[in-house]
């Protein structure tokens, strides 16, 4: 199934932040041990993937985490779980013992996880935020992203976006999918 760009730009993001956290311009030998995690008190943590379930639109949405640990790990990717009794969850993400992201949200009557708000780290900085409003009598959300230079820790770039909560019923096909930006290379060539 081919996924909306908006994903595939988030999906993208997450493996080039993963590959920078991953790599070093040092030798292995003179690489820094990975740092501790600090335990915070109501969080579960997890060296197992998630596991995922569709919502009632069509979405996919973590459900639950396996793996649970007693003690985190510094090596690997390691998930920090917290919820509260009024439904909300704070969920975080570490490599090799460093902070990647960090998530928020609201837990669905069907245990199913909503984010509201999510941080992306690089070097203990944030780098990207995105902010989430569900709508759900016109089925639609309202998604705001920034991108953070994390030197001056200043805005470089907003975008917000209104996409349904809906999944369409039929996937789009390849040429479908990139028909408007086939569209739009034409018109330049054109010009």
């Amino acid at each position: 199934m081919i996924e909306p760009k908006w994903k595939q730009a988030w999906a993208l993001a997450v493996l080039c932040l993963l590959f920078s956290v991953s790599c070093s311009d040092s030798p292995t030998s003179e690489r820094a041990a990975n740092p501790k995690i600090e335990i915070e008190k109501g969080m579960r943590y997890f060296v197992g993937g998630p596991l995922i379930s569709v919502d009632r639109y069509g979405r996919s949405r973590i459900k639950s985490y396996e793996g649970e640990v007693l003690t985190p790990p510094s090596r690997g990717v390691v998930i920090g779980l917290k919820q509260d009794e009024d439904g909300n969850f704070e969920s975080k993400t570490w490599i090799l013992g460093r902070l990647v992201s960090l998530t928020k949200g609201l837990l669905g009557s069907d245990g199913l996880q909503r984010p509201t708000y999510k941080e992306t780290y690089s070097g203990g900085k944030v780098i990207w935020r995105q902010w989430i409003e569900y709508d759900n009598a016109a089925e639609k959300m309202k998604i705001k992203h920034e991108m953070i230079d994390p030197e001056s820790g200043k805005v470089v770039k907003t975008n917000v976006l209104e996409v349904p909560m809906r999944v369409a019923k039929k996937p789009l096909e390849d040429d479908e999918f990139f028909a408007d930006e086939e569209e739009g290379e034409q018109e330049d060539q054109g010009k």
